[in-house]
């Protein structure tokens, strides 16, 4: 079984996440904003 979402992230990662999202290229963000579209990865599984 494949799960879609992650569970609950803790403070110290949501902290790790705000350092590390500087370091990030903008093909890297481009990719997040996509994984984001709800619609594009209903597609994806449904495939």
């Amino acid at each position: 079984m494949t799960r879609r979402k992650q569970a609950q992230r803790t403070l110290w990662e949501g902290m790790v996440e705000e350092d590390v999202r500087a370091l990030y290229e903008p093909w890297m963000i481009e990719a997040d904003r996509l994984l984001e579209d709800e619609s594009l990865i209903d597609g994806v599984f449904a495939a």
